[in-house]
């Protein structure tokens, strides 16, 4: 509850950061209605090892998919940040566990996972986009073929920000203050 009615206006840091998620969704939003108008009718939206395609949808559908998946991952992330903070203490598993379990540290352990998750959400969100940008690039040849070494240059950003991540938030634990 607020102290005052002024602190009931200054937004915690959790609320920053789940303000942040839902800013890089709106984005993601815009993004894909804009990326709609250069997709023909019937999109190739899975493709073969060999880069050629395999799957489709409608546009329409497409769209649909890439506003909603999304929002769905972003929320499940959310989630699971949330229950977090709200879970028993002795279910956490960080370096350091006894320390970072006491009453006076938990809150600060927990919101560590829930920025960090956060900020998964928004770097996977921002992921699809690029995911949906060489998707829509496959479109412009006939047939319809997915451009590998784009589809890797979106995908290994992602898998060295987890890797760098997951490392930074468990040697964050490390720290004893």
């Amino acid at each position: 509850m607020c102290a005052d009615w002024r602190s009931c206006f200054v937004p915690d840091s959790k609320s920053k950061m789940v303000f942040l998620v839902l800013v890089v969704l709106a984005l993601n939003v815009v993004y894909i209605q804009t990326l709609a108008g250069t997709l023909p009718e019937r999109v190739a939206t899975h493709f073969g090892f060999n880069g050629e395609p395999d799957g489709w949808m409608t546009r329409r559908g497409f769209v649909i998919f890439a506003i909603v998946f999304p929002i769905v991952i972003s929320a499940i992330m959310v989630g699971i940040a949330f229950g977090i903070r709200n879970a028993d203490p002795s279910t956490l598993k960080v370096a350091n566990a006894e320390y970072w379990r006491r009453p006076e540290h938990f809150a600060e352990a927990t919101s560590r996972i829930f920025d960090f998750l956060c900020i998964v959400a928004c770097v996977v969100t921002m992921f699809f986009g690029g995911v949906w940008l060489v998707v829509a690039g496959a479109q412009s040849k006939d047939p319809p073929r997915l451009n590998k070494l784009a589809l890797i240059a979106v995908v290994m950003p992602l898998v060295v920000f987890l890797a760098l991540g997951v490392t930074w938030l468990n040697n964050s634990f490390k720290v004893l203050r």
